[in-house]
């Protein structure tokens, strides 16, 4: 009788476990996508941020917020890496997801960072992007190829200039 208790008793929590397991849709990547994955909406980005279509082998995204420091950081060092060390074969864009239009050019302004490799995602974007990218935990930069395919994650100036 208590060995029948215990069994039923783990059968319940494991189904509790199993069910409570899947509470996000398997289209929102929580932390990030991966190397191998496709980057949806790149093109857009791209050419939202410079006006041209010209194609790069590369382009990274850089996604960032005024209020996050390490984010906002980080489009800092790759603004001023890209601009230093111009390269035809990658293109860096500049992803803000502030919901303001003042924060976003306000800290560009602050920060010295060139408009034109910067783009601020709409409003009625930003939720549907925080999912899509997996910035809901933290943001991401993706070094992604001309077929909008992820070649790396977070990448460091050594480790794209290996990839490079």
């Amino acid at each position: 009788m208590k060995l029948k208790r215990i069994l039923s008793g783990s059968l319940v929590a494991a189904a509790l476990l199993l069910s409570g397991s899947s509470a996000t849709s398997p289209s929102e990547a929580i932390d990030g996508l991966a190397v191998g994955a496709t980057v949806p909406e790149v093109k857009s980005l791209v050419v939202q941020s410079d006006g041209s279509s010209e194609a790069a082998s590369y382009t990274l995204i850089h996604f960032w917020a005024a209020y996050d420091g390490e984010s906002r950081a980080g489009n800092v060092r790759w603004s001023r890496y890209f601009a230093k060390r111009p390269d035809s074969r990658v293109r860096y864009v500049g992803v803000s997801m502030d919901k303001n239009l003042s924060v976003f050019t306000n800290t560009l302004a602050f920060d010295q960072i060139d408009l034109s490799a910067q783009r601020l995602v709409e409003n009625s974007k930003r939720d549907q992007m925080l999912n899509i990218y997996g910035l809901k935990i933290r943001f991401h930069s993706y070094l992604v190829d001309a077929h909008g395919i992820i070649r790396a994650v977070d990448p460091n100036p050594d480790r794209l200039e290996t990839i490079l």
